[in-house]
């Protein structure tokens, strides 16, 4: 497959990417759409919005379609619907199955009948399916890492991870990774000799925002919704929609309608502004638009600190129906909340916020305070608790967590520990819960039942050639035994 070219790529694969607005010619598409065919570890530094993977996608399925085998998509919750109808357009010329997985359920049994050329889904998802045997990890040829640094689930992608083929490809998009997110993290352990596509920030040089820019929160599926509700509230006799691809134009223009007065562009500058970007532009798309006119960004989950990297200062829009979808979450807190606001005497407290919100966007504020609010309600954890007690992910089975005095500085990773309890402890790998890596020690949850032999089965063992001491956590007030003796066992 190395000597395959883009010419002999398969013209389903082309003539699909042409029909979504992409030229072959462009260097997006030339440049990375011949190494993803061929089967190349690649790093795409783009946008974090699905339509910017098509090129990297039309490679996949050309290189599915000539070697065989299946593709796994890890990607946040959410997006999975985004990431299926992509997959499905670039594949719809094929004999290739999409399975956009948002349970375990279905795809369990799609997977069992071997009904699945590409699976998509969150990590956690993927995960269950491979806790249930579903996965077949021999079978993945490639694997896609969508945007890792808006995950929060690091423990479920270490363990996919160590445990899928090291031959498969893998592909990691990601939007600037900065030093310490989970993306550069990644990519020095499962991607470190990939070839490398995207703007000059991956270079190490954090440039600053680029202009400014009105935004407006949404869904990634709700887009439509709320673009037609701007468009109400702003009310332009000229505006351009600005999209990567054209998927969702139909979809668009029935929406908002508008006549002459409303176009479509893909990846184009207009001669004029206003204009609405659908999808997250690039940092030099944003100062080319924004020298026409204003720019309004819809800003989905997940694309939040990318749009604040380009994009400064930035200034909410507040329209009919986004105040309604808020309205309809969190009852309860609501209420809590309403009741605050009513009583009155909050004076001192606008005074302190007045300056965030000219730095960030109202709900983004509400959202810190709503997290620092929910966090105090926790009742405290008793200092003189000998066993902290948590809920499993298992089901049902009580669980106990374990400290352990090798963290982060020691360069140890999540994949250490799983390594160790099942190799050298012999503890069942879909038993072990949450890790809570620090900079100087790991929380690990077991099972009650196990706790005592998983702590004298840890310690004298060394991993990242430190001496393992092991104990029952007990909470900041908890004694920490003395060094154990090394008994040998292998190193991690």
């Amino acid at each position: 497959m190395a000597g395959i070219e883009a010419d002999s790529l398969a013209l389903s694969g082309r003539v699909a990417l042409e029909r979504l607005g992409w030229r072959i010619d462009e260097p997006a598409v030339r440049d990375v759409l011949p190494p993803a065919e061929r089967g190349t570890n690649l790093v795409l530094e783009v946008p974090p919005a699905v339509a910017w993977a098509g090129p990297v996608v039309a490679g996949l399925v050309s290189g599915l379609e000539h070697r065989g085998g299946r593709v796994l998509v890890l990607a946040a919750p959410g997006t999975e619907d985004e990431w299926g109808t992509l997959w499905s357009m670039l594949t719809q010329d094929t004999s290739l199955r999409v399975e956009a997985a948002r349970g375990p359920a279905r795809a369990t049994r799609r997977l069992r009948t071997d009904a699945v050329d590409v699976l998509i889904g969150a990590p956690d998802t993927i995960l269950a399916l491979h806790t249930r045997s579903a996965l077949a990890p021999d079978r993945v040829t490639a694997i896609v890492l969508a945007w890792p640094e808006s995950w929060d689930d690091e423990e479920a992608v270490s363990l996919l991870l160590q445990d899928l083929p090291k031959e498969a490809q893998r592909v990691v998009l990601t939007a600037i990774p900065e030093e310490g997110d989970p993306a550069n993290t990644l990519i020095e352990r499962y991607a470190r000799k990939a070839l490398r596509f995207g703007s000059p920030e991956r270079a190490g040089t954090i440039l600053s925002p680029i202009a400014a820019a009105r935004t407006l929160a949404t869904s990634w599926h709700g887009r439509i919704t709320v673009l037609a509700s701007l468009l109400e509230t702003i009310d332009p006799p000229m505006v351009t929609i600005w999209t990567v691809d054209n998927r969702d134009h139909q979809a668009i223009r029935a929406a908002v309608g508008g006549g002459e007065s409303v176009s479509l562009a893909i990846r184009t500058t207009p001669a004029a502004g206003p204009v609405i970007c659908y999808d997250p532009p690039t940092r030099e798309a944003l100062g080319a638009l924004a020298a026409m006119g204003e720019v309004y960004l819809l800003v989905a989950p997940g694309s939040e600190r990318f749009v604040a990297r380009i994009a400064s200062p930035r200034r909410p829009v507040q329209t009919e129906s986004a105040t309604a979808a808020l309205w309809r979450r969190g009852s309860a807190d609501r209420h809590e909340i309403t009741k605050a606001i009513e009583s009155g005497g909050m004076d001192a407290e606008l005074y302190s916020l007045a300056p965030l919100f000219e730095q960030y966007e109202a709900q983004e504020v509400a959202a810190a305070l709503l997290k620092m609010w929910r966090g105090a309600q926790k009742p405290a954890t008793p200092a003189t608790a000998s066993v902290l007690k948590t809920a499993t992910p298992v089901g049902g089975v009580e669980m106990a967590k374990i400290w352990i005095g090798v963290g982060k500085k020691d360069e140890a990773a999540v994949g250490d520990f799983v390594a160790v309890l099942v190799k050298e402890v012999g503890l069942d790998r879909t038993l072990i819960g949450r890790i809570d890596l620090r900079d100087a020690f790991a929380l690990v949850e077991v099972p009650v039942a196990d706790a005592d032999r998983v702590v004298k089965g840890l310690n004298g063992i060394t991993i990242r050639r430190r001496r393992v001491v092991a104990r029952l956590d007990g909470g900041p007030a908890g004694s920490r035994p003395g060094k154990a003796p090394l008994r040998g066992k292998r190193e991690y």
